[in-house]
This record gives C-alpha cells, sequence and structure tokens, in this order.
C-alpha cells in the first residue's frame, strides 16, 4: 500500500485541474484501490493506493511518505486552530451584539453607577438624586425602580458572565488540544470531527419517520468549533 497527494482530474481527459479548468467536472484520479483518507479541502487530496499505483508528478499526482503525510495534517491543523482561535472572539462579538444590541453605550456604561446607587438605597433607604429622578418621571416609587435596576443590571451580569464563560471554554478547548505525530489522521479526525450534544430538538410533529428509525433529537456542535450562538441558544432553552 502507498500514499499518494494529489489534485483532482478533469472527469473526461484526466487531466489535473491544477493544470487547466475541468469542461466534465473534477474528480479523483483512476488509480488502483484509491481509498480517501485526507481531504485539505479545495486543494490537496489524500489516499491509499495499490503497490502497483504509478504516480504522476506532472499531473500532480505524487507519492508520499508517512512523514510526509504527518506533516502535511499537521500544517492543516495549526491552520484550523489558529483560524478558529480567531473566529471565537469575533463570534463572541456578534453574539453580545445579539443579546446586548439593544443597550445603548451609554446605558451600558452607566449601568454599575445606577447599580450601585440602588443597592445603597435598598441597604439604607436614602435614595440618589438619579433614582429620585427616574421614578419621578417613570410615576413608580423609589423603591420600585431600585428594585428594577437591581434586578436587569444582576440579569445583564448573568448572561455577560455566561459568553465570556462560553468563549473561555472553546479557547481552553483549542490551548489544551495536542496533535499526535504518531496518529496525525486520528488526531485530525479529534479536532474536525468530535461532537458534543447541547441539547435536545423538539420532536418531529408529522410523526412516523421512514423505517421505523427512531428519530435522533439530540443537538450535537463540534467539540472544538466557536460556534457561540448555537451553544447560547441551547443553554437558554
Amino acid at each position: 500500500m502507498k500514499i499518494f497527494k494529489f489534485r483532482q482530474v478533469d472527469a473526461k481527459t484526466g487531466i489535473s485541474v491544477a493544470i487547466e479548468r475541468p469542461k466534465e467536472g473534477p474528480t479523483n484520479p483512476s488509480l488502483p484501490g484509491l481509498t480517501e483518507i485526507f481531504d485539505q479541502y479545495n486543494n490537496y487530496k489524500y489516499a491509499h493506493v495499490d503497490d502497483d499505483a504509478v504516480a504522476d508528478p506532472e499531473n500532480f499526482i505524487f507519492e508520499i511518505t508517512e512523514e510526509e503525510l504527518t506533516a502535511d495534517v499537521q500544517g492543516k491543523v495549526d491552520q484550523v486552530l489558529a483560524a478558529w482561535k480567531t473566529q471565537v472572539y469575533q463570534n463572541e462579538k456578534d453574539l453580545r451584539q445579539q443579546v446586548f444590541g439593544k443597550y445603548d453605550d451609554t446605558a451600558t456604561s452607566s449601568g454599575i453607577y445606577k447599580y450601585n446607587e440602588a443597592v445603597k438605597f435598598l441597604a439604607d433607604g436614602t435614595p440618589s438624586l438619579d433614582i429620585t429622578t427616574e421614578a419621578s418621571v417613570r410615576g413608580i416609587t423609589e423603591t420600585e425602580i431600585a428594585e428594577r435596576i437591581v434586578q436587569n443590571h444582576e440579569a445583564f451580569r448573568v448572561k455577560e458572565a455566561k459568553i465570556a464563560g462560553l468563549r473561555g471554554k472553546i479557547l481552553d478547548r483549542l490551548d489544551a488540544y495536542t496533535f499526535d505525530e504518531t496518529d496525525a489522521l486520528g488526531s485530525w479526525d479529534e479536532l474536525v470531527k468530535r461532537e458534543e450534544v447541547i441539547g435536545q430538538r423538539e420532536p418531529n410533529e408529522v410523526g412516523g419517520v421512514p423505517g421505523g428509525v427512531e428519530e435522533d433529537l439530540d443537538v450535537k456542535v463540534g467539540y472544538y468549533s466557536p460556534e457561540l450562538a448555537l451553544r447560547w441558544e441551547y443553554m437558554n432553552k
């Protein structure tokens, strides 16, 4: 058994897509015993082939060693890790906008001050000018406005802490991930194929699954994937 690294070829001419644009669509080259083992996505593919398979470097079909395969897989792993570590921060930013977008910047910045004033009032009964004024304009008591400020601010803090926790959990996983040079393909599968269950979907109301197969209600997401929005959705169901 050999290891081949190759670009796909035109389905009719067999010419590599790296040489000319395929007219009949791209496909794997016709090689005896070809079994794909790794895909760099829109670039090179890797496969085990029979020992009598012949490489064709001029057509971007190469025979490589196990060590070269390991190096290429590790390079792709490093790319994915770097991309996901960047993406998780962008996803956190997008999620914060989704959850807190209704708050004006001034409301957010004044929240801590108003919260402290409300806590102080509820503790000693001495209202600040802010609490007195807002309660008067709103037409409710100072106690009511203080209690609402405390309740809303604490709910805000809990949401903020959950989002920070989600981001931190995924970053911790990505930082803890270790590439095993003795099992490059297993390491790749660990990174991109491992999943976790984050919730349960509602059963199909139509009912009756073809073939009598029980419906899988598990909501799954990649264990290392920086998908924060879906995790947030099911965390709060």
